[in-house]
Parts: structure tokens; C-alpha cells; sequence
């Protein structure tokens, strides 16, 4: 008995995955990693950000450019946002895929400094990682 339900549930489960649409099964293409990091940045919470840190992560502020440990890394990323604030940030072209995925955004600081922020993620495994952080001038 418990092996015609396994199997009824192995059948189920195949049918669903060739007959819903992509939209409805859940996707790792990294989109959710870098929603989390946009809400990290956009509320100065490094933390949210570099717990997807790969070791080393390249770092690159307008002061600042190299490769860094985790904790390193979000030592110079707490003083360049020390120093700015955000106002606001969203990510403005998302482009998620099956090993690496990017994002650029616009990033405004409280002191109205115009930014850009991209980040890259590449996957290890099933784990996404942090790769890089670049902020740059607009």
C-alpha cells in the first residue's frame, strides 16, 4: 500500500513539473538572492548583503578597489556607507541565470550623491554567492 502512494506521488509530482508553467515552480536563478541584497543596501544593513559573501569578494568604492576576506569586505563597505547613507535604492536591470546572475541600480545618497551599485553572484553548488560589489559614480 505505502508504495502505490509513493509511486501515485512520484507521478503527481512528474506531471506537475512538465505541465505548470515555469512561473509556478520555484526558480534558482539568483533573483531571490539579489532581492534580499537590494533590500539590504537600500536599508544600510551590510549584514543582509555580505551573508552571501564569497571568500575572497571584490570590492570597488570610489575610494577603494581589491579583494577582500567577508569580514574585510564589510568593513569597507560599512565606512564608504558611514560616509553615504542611502536615501534610496532599487535594483533597475535584474538579469538572474542558472550559475551567475548580476544586477545594476541606482543608488541615491542622503547627502544626494548619484550612484551606481552592480553586484555579481555566481552559483557554488546549489549556493549563491556574493562575488562582487562596485560602486561607482553615475
Amino acid at each position: 500500500m505505502k508504495t502505490n502512494k509513493r509511486i501515485g506521488l512520484l507521478l503527481f509530482s512528474l506531471l506537475c513539473q512538465m505541465w505548470l508553467p515555469n512561473g509556478l515552480m520555484a526558480q534558482d536563478d539568483g533573483s531571490e538572492v539579489l532581492r534580499k541584497i537590494e533590500s539590504g543596501l537600500a536599508s544600510n544593513d551590510l549584514r543582509a548583503v555580505l551573508q552571501f559573501a564569497s571568500d575572497p569578494i571584490f570590492v570597488r568604492t570610489p575610494e577603494d578597489n581589491a579583494s577582500y576576506s567577508p569580514v574585510q569586505a564589510r568593513y569597507v563597505l560599512e565606512s564608504f556607507f558611514r560616509s553615504q547613507p542611502a536615501r534610496g535604492f532599487r535594483f533597475n536591470d535584474l538579469s538572474p541565470g542558472k550559475n551567475a546572475a548580476f544586477a545594476t541600480g541606482d543608488f541615491r545618497s542622503r547627502n544626494g550623491q548619484p550612484l551606481r551599485i552592480y553586484v555579481r553572484l555566481r552559483k557554488n553548488g546549489s549556493t549563491w554567492e556574493l562575488k562582487e560589489v562596485r560602486i561607482t559614480a553615475s
